[in-house]
């Protein structure tokens, strides 16, 4: 059996689906009652539209070392560990820069206008000015950070090991946060679950297909959905550090597959940032990316002709295209 179940939350829709060989129903509903109830609390802990979240409190000591809990040092060594190999490309002190372009607000309807605390003197800095200690982290006066950038993976990385912990019971599963896709396994009939990359929103483009007893990790970043107008100028969310600005790109989006839904969601967004038609191979061969697909516009205008590249096997672009 299949059972899927579709909830908003992290800012956008999100989606669990497990194929099954258990019919007690009870088992099921309990199963997703615990992923639900992970995924809510990670918002809870770590968005930074909440007031009383952990991060929101974090930002607001800043210049003061202050306590953390596990599961936020794990995150805060995450963004040290991206920073490190991206080679600044991702930082997470873009979160002043995300404000200041006009990202001040949630984009999830109905909650636009709720209050939300700004960090109006705050600076990009580097990450090197974020210590992590055993049981306490500090970041300096005047910053703030934003876990925006690799939250999602670093949770759907741990959802599926927990999913994993029942492959006794489970033939199979995919987990869709935003867009930020974890899968194992098969669908019930045996046959590999199909996830599919939007060329539009009529249209897919490409798909993947998810692979007996193994894992397999799809992070798709665009610079069409989170994005506006401020002051007469046309802003997205996806923010170079190197000018502070958001990345100036003829990229609509860019995909990345692999066996960790963190790896694939920050480097992403570092290809939008860093990829153009010319650089897209060596740039994945630095980043050591197997798979990966990128899609744009000719001469960064909106235009219907598209052009898109691949490297890789797993992409698998369709016929029609």
């Amino acid at each position: 059996m299949v059972y899927s179940d579709t909830k908003v939350a992290l800012g956008s829709n999100c989606v669990i689906t497990v194929s099954t060989i258990e019919t007690d129903v009870k088992f099921i509903n309990k199963l997703f009652q615990q992923l639900w109830l992970k995924i809510f609390q990670f918002e809870q802990n770590f968005s930074r539209f909440l007031p009383d979240s952990q991060l929101t409190k974090f930002n607001a000591m800043a210049g003061i070392k202050q306590p953390i809990s596990p599961e936020f040092r794990e995150l805060l060594l995450a963004c040290r560990k991206y920073a490190v190999m991206t080679r600044g490309i991702f930082n997470p002190f873009i979160l002043p820069v995300l404000e200041n372009v006009g990202y001040d607000h949630s984009f999830l309807p109905g909650f636009e206008k709720d209050r939300y605390e700004k960090h109006s003197r705050a600076q990009l800095i580097d990450l090197k000015s974020l210590e992590i200690f055993d049981h306490e982290a500090f970041i300096p006066k005047n910053s703030a950070i934003d876990l925006g950038g690799l939250g999602k993976g670093f949770l759907a990385d741990k959802l599926a090991n927990f999913l994993l912990g029942y492959k006794d019971k489970i033939m199979g599963f995919w987990i869709s946060l935003g867009g930020d896709i974890h899968t194992y396994g098969l669908e019930e009939s045996y046959k590999p679950w199909k996830i599919y990359i939007e060329k539009d929103l009529n249209d897919n483009l490409a798909y993947i297909e998810s692979i007996k007893d193994q894992s397999l990790s799809i992070a798709t970043s665009g610079v069409n959905y989170r994005r506006g107008i401020k002051e007469n100028k046309n802003w997205h969310h996806i923010i170079d550090p190197r000018t502070g600005l958001s990345a100036k790109t003829d990229l609509l989006s860019a995909t990345v597959v692999g066996h960790s839904t963190i790896y694939c969601d920050v480097l992403a967004s570092c290809l939008i940032i860093e990829v153009n038609k010319k650089n897209f191979k060596r740039k994945c061969q630095e980043y050591k990316i197997t798979d990966a697909l990128i899609q744009g516009h000719f001469n960064n205008t909106i235009q219907e002709e598209y052009y898109f590249k691949t490297i890789g096997r797993r992409i698998k672009i369709n016929k029609n295209d």
